[in-house]
């Protein structure tokens, strides 16, 4: 059964569903999708708009599109954004079982796709993220491909390869955007695990394994001037002369807390850099573990000609070759050197560098290792302490000040913060939930998130700190940014503070977000000045704010331009004008919310006129479930409407005003 859960509407295909939206979407869509009967056949969403809102399509059950055209599922279109493809199984295709083109931005989450060309392919395509997904290709060329598109992003997924074709499992070129791979593992492919060439911004490759791969594990050709590793395990890659991990010209490469392994032949190289930019390189476990290997070196950084020794900064690794191959091999300084020793007497970088033998806990099933460390091995405390290696490849909080070396930490605590977030004691103030970060004010950790690379939630466990937001702005290129109080005010039956600090005369200026989400929060203009809340004068779009409160100013909230914002249970109060106020606005929902003027601010005068709920210059507005009344002093009129496009007003009441509940112009 293909039903719009949106409309309770039922229909024969997921394709029928599609047509019957209207163009552009006036709200939010959710097309959910049930197994029984499967397989379905597939479907395309083209060249409508989705203005702001939001298109789902959904199977709870896991229903299977098996379809032998090109590609059974198509997002094509210039204003296609924010469309979730959320629990399928696509199977069957012959080019691509997703694709999405021509700037089309999507989110693929919790799907699993096996079947020949190309799980998922890409083209000319905007923000696009892959979450929880399982891809297997059985057919050429790549598994998953990122090409000529934005922001491209693979988290918590896995990618490998089954047959016999030369396959990438994740390839990136022409991207203007950045490239993430997160907690993921790429295996069995027989070409690179991870290739990228001429990306314009970050590549990022943090939590990963890469193993079982015929070619390099990690490739990085030319035009990619950013290249991260953080936390990854790199084994079984690149037999005969490949190294595991290669990087050509123009990068600028950082390697934190990986372990790169070499166990094949007598080519003993791990990593290698080719005309790089810069190298900065700690904290990671450099191995060649068989005694076969007679040439290499582990390590080999070549940088552009003209290059310096201030250009390479490498600190606190582990180099070892259980052959003969040499450890390290620089064109900046004088060239090979087959002793950490040796280096360290000529040059001046890894004098706090570690050769030995790093005593993997391989046990007695070589072909399937973890690389966990022994409790002797010298990678032991041996770190150089950064906070962008907090949390080891297991997304276990590392022990702090006694950080081990390489992509696992020995004494990580599985229980220290739970899978999934939450920790026994929250912080004080502001922190960033999913590394626990914390923050002296709320535009400290928003100004930390801009150009978000995934969801984030900043919480407040805080009411009564000045957390005044004077400023704040972001671009959340597809991605969702959270503001929430924290599980312990909410025990408390509390919300958290925000509250001006006399700079700005507002508690919250918000402008140029995208998909923000603010709950349990009381926005407090401390009777400053202008209000709560401020949005604009450059547009926001798509904010929406639950259970909070807006007090203590000329206004509760002053909308400048604003376009999809949405206040569910919120409260507008102690204001001298106007507790609600938008002046340039498209698509505003106002549900459940109260609004009145409560107790004027200290040192204010209340307007001779003035109403609760002022509305001028703008379409769209949705007023429901809300109340408006006042006991002590009446209003000219509870909502004053002017220039108004497409007003919905229901299941609302209005009580004592001195002219009239609604006035229209």
């Amino acid at each position: 059964m293909i039903k719009n859960i949106t409309t309770d509407v039922t229909y024969a295909s997921v394709q029928d569903a599609i047509n019957a939206l209207p163009n552009p979407l006036d709200k939010d869509y959710t097309i959910e999708v049930s197994g029984e009967g499967s397989p379905i056949p597939g479907f395309d969403y083209k060249y409508k708009t989705t203005d702001g809102y939001k298109l789902t399509i959904t199977t709870p059950d896991g229903a299977e599109v098996n379809d032998s055209t090109d590609s059974p599922i198509e997002i094509s279109g210039s204003g296609i954004q924010d469309i979730d493809i959320v629990g399928f199984t696509i199977k069957g295709f012959t080019n691509g079982g997703i694709y999405l083109t021509n700037s089309a931005s999507a989110r693929v989450i919790d799907c699993t796709i096996e079947g020949g060309y190309k799980c998922i392919r890409t083209y000319q395509h905007g923000a696009i993220t892959v979450d929880n997904c399982t891809l297997t290709g059985t057919g050429a060329n790549e598994v998953l491909t990122f090409h000529s598109g934005g922001n491209s992003t693979i988290k918590n997924s896995t990618v490998r390869y089954s047959g016999a074709s030369s396959v990438y499992g994740i390839y990136a070129y022409n991207i203007t955007g950045d490239v993430t791979v997160e907690d993921c593992e790429i295996f069995d492919c027989d070409r690179n695990g991870f290739y990228s060439k001429t990306i314009s911004g970050q590549i990022l490759l943090n939590r990963t394994i890469i193993h079982d791969i015929v070619n390099q594990g990690v490739y990085c050709s030319s035009g990619g001037p950013n290249m991260t590793m953080i936390n990854c395990l790199v084994y079984d890659c690149g037999g005969g002369t490949k190294e595991p991990v290669y990087f050509g010209a123009d990068q600028v490469i950082t390697m934190i807390n990986n372990t790169i392994i070499n166990r094949h032949g007598t080519y003993g190289k791990c990593v290698g850099s080719y005309n790089a930019v810069s190298v900065v390189a700690y904290n990671n476990i450099f191995a060649g573990l068989e005694a076969t290997q007679t040439t290499g070196p582990l390590v080999y950084w070549k940088l552009q000609s003209g290059k310096t020794s201030a250009d390479i900064t490498s600190e606190n690794n582990l180099f070892y070759s259980a052959g003969s191959a040499a450890i390290i091999n620089s064109t900046v300084y004088s060239g090979q050197y087959t002793s950490l020793a040796a280096y360290r007497a000529a040059e001046t970088q890894d004098q706090n560098s570690v050769e030995g033998d790093p005593s993997f806990n391989l046990g007695t099933v070589p072909d399937d290792p973890d690389f966990l460390i022994e409790s002797g091995s010298p990678v032991r405390n041996s770190a150089l302490d950064s906070e962008s290696q907090e949390r080891d490849i297991r997304n276990w909080y590392r022990e702090v000040d006694t950080t081990d070396i390489g992509a696992y930490d020995f004494e990580a605590d599985p229980d220290e913060v739970p899978s999934g977030g939450g920790t026994p004691e929250e912080p004080t103030g502001v922190y960033r939930l999913r590394d626990y970060k914390t923050y002296n004010y709320l535009y400290e950790a928003i100004n930390d998130n801009v150009d978000l690379s995934q969801d984030e939630t900043i919480v407040i466990n805080t009411e009564d700190n000045v957390l005044s937001v004077w400023l704040a702005s972001t671009n959340s290129t597809g991605f969702t940014l959270r503001v929430k109080a924290s599980d312990s005010l909410l025990a408390a039956g509390k919300k958290a503070l925000v509250r001006d600090d006399g700079r700005n005369g507002v508690a919250f200026s918000l402008e140029q977000f995208t998909n923000v989400i603010f709950e349990n929060i009381e926005f407090d203009s401390n009777g400053a000045g202008m209000g709560g809340l401020k949005i604009g004068p450059t547009k926001a779009f798509n904010c929406v704010f639950r259970s909070c409160t807006f007090r203590n100013g000329t206004n509760g909230v002053y909308i400048y331009a604003g376009e999809g914002l949405e206040f569910y249970d919120c409260l507008f109060t102690d204001c001298a004008q106007y507790p609600f106020h938008a002046v340039s606005f498209n698509n505003i929902v106002l549900d459940g919310c109260e609004f009145k003027y409560g107790t004027v601010p200290s040192g204010m005068t209340k307007y001779t006129s003035g109403t609760p709920l002022y509305l001028s210059g703008g379409s769209k507005v949705t007023l429901q479930n809300c109340t408006s009344q006042e006991a002590v002093e009446l209003f000219d009129y509870h909502c004053k409407v002017t220039d108004v496009n497409s007003v919905t007003i229901e299941n609302s009441v209005f009580k004592n005003s001195q002219k009239g509940a609604l006035w229209f112009t």
